[in-house]
């Protein structure tokens, strides 16, 4: 037991350490940002590469608007890249602006085309002049001289498709030359876009600037090992803490239900021995009232305990999905969940403490009536104190049966 309260008094210290620690650290993580492109950024660019080479099919594909190739996109990649990765938005996406032509039906009609040729002609759109004006020619069978002004008119249109995947996606030989500059932090965004152009070229600096600037690591690896081992090290000392604690408490707990039972055991012996007095009766009854005392006590510290736990979880919930929304890009609808589940959290850990709360005014009502107890133990061992004689014989009936009155009437106010 000694040991066990030595460890504890050494994890307490420690833990007053880390905390002293613990603000100029995340100062130092979360203010000094430092440009590279580290382990996590290679990695990432293999990941899009594989992603943005599903877009192959697209490719030859238009589309009308860029809800509409979106959502095409977003059939074959990951939709919640594009939260993370910002310059796929614009990257991914090429336009052009086109003619559509439209033959002028009325026009055509008043050279008594059937219906049928004309329903044919209306089901294809056209984006070629000459196309169009010899099919109206074949219909019309005009021989004079053709104004195709009279029988054809166009519309400008933006039309949308994928860019050339095998353009988009970064080139192993690129890949290499990035590796060159792994892990060397840049001060700012023009330090760390000289680099590249000095390692790829102005050629492919300009091609795929969008692309590496999009997975550049703020975070140098130094400084994620010393945040993630430090949240590691506080984590571990709070559950080692926790542990010893409830070790201890529970080992004080036992210590004191047994010397209840003890006493306990001792008055029913006094009982069996001495079964006229009232004492050994007495003393039976409150130690049974302090052995359930301790016992509700025990469930309020629980209780107690279990809701300062479940509110910092959801306080640590709420804000570590806060956090991870400002730092690392969580996509919305995750960040959504989180924190309502972290209110949800925060509204049981209010519900505990509610609990809490009437536990305690139970608690505090059964020591008033220990108290209570107590106090007519008291006076009944006092009065048994007193000789008696012929004298003082029925003053001292008399004040049992006061007692007794007293007792009855409190039981009775309960």
């Amino acid at each position: 037991m000694i040991i066990i309260q030595k460890i504890n008094k050494i994890l307490e210290y420690a833990l007053i350490f880390v905390f002293i620690l613990s603000l100029p650290i995340e100062i130092l993580y979360l203010a000094f940002d430092r440009i590279q492109l580290t382990s996590k950024s290679f990695d990432e660019i293999l990941y899009l590469n594989s992603e943005i080479s599903k877009l192959s099919v697209l490719e030859n594909k238009q589309f009308k608007d860029r809800e509409e190739l979106f959502f095409n996109i977003c059939n074959y990649v990951n939709p919640n890249i594009f939260d993370k990765y910002y310059f796929l938005n614009e990257y991914l996406f090429s336009y052009k602006y086109i003619e559509q032509y439209f033959p002028i039906f009325e026009r055509i009609k008043q050279h008594k085309v059937n219906n049928s040729d004309l329903a044919k002609l209306s089901e294809i759109n056209y984006f070629n002049r000459d196309s169009l004006i010899s099919k109206i020619k074949l219909l019309i069978n005009n021989d004079r001289l053709f104004f195709p002004s009279d029988y054809i008119e166009s519309k400008s249109l933006t039309v949308f498709f994928v860019s050339n995947v095998s353009q988009l996606k970064l080139p192993l030989e690129m890949i290499k030359k990035l590796e060159t500059i792994k892990d060397i932090s840049y001060a700012s965004n023009e330090e760390f876009a000289h680099s590249l152009q000095m390692t790829v070229g102005i050629k492919d600096y300009k091609q795929y600037s969008a692309f590496i600037s999009g997975v550049k690591d703020l975070k140098a690896q130094w400084q994620k090992s010393m945040f993630y081992g430090f949240i590691l090290l506080i984590s571990i000392l709070i559950i080692a803490r926790i542990i010893i604690g409830f070790i201890i408490s529970r080992n004080s707990e036992i210590k004191s239900d047994e010397e209840i039972e003890k006493n306990i055991d001792n008055a029913k012996m006094q009982i069996s021995e001495k079964p006229d007095e009232i004492q050994p009766i007495w003393d039976l009854a409150n130690y049974t009232l302090q052995k359930y005392y301790n016992k509700n006590l025990s469930q309020v510290n629980s209780i107690y305990k279990l809701s300062v736990v479940v509110m910092i979880l959801g306080f640590a919930l709420i804000v570590s999905i806060l956090v991870s929304t400002v730092y690392s890009k969580v996509d919305v609808k995750l960040d959504s969940i989180g924190i309502i589940a972290g209110i949800i959290t925060e509204f049981i850990g209010a519900t505990f403490l509610f609990i809490y709360k009437s536990t305690v005014n139970q608690a505090l009502h059964h020591s008033k009536s220990l108290e209570e107890i107590n106090n007519v133990g008291m006076s009944i061992k006092i009065v048994e104190s007193i000789e008696k004689d012929d004298k003082n014989k029925e003053k001292i009936d008399d004040a049992k049966i006061e007692i007794a009155k007293k007792l009855i009437n409190y039981k009775t106010n309960i």
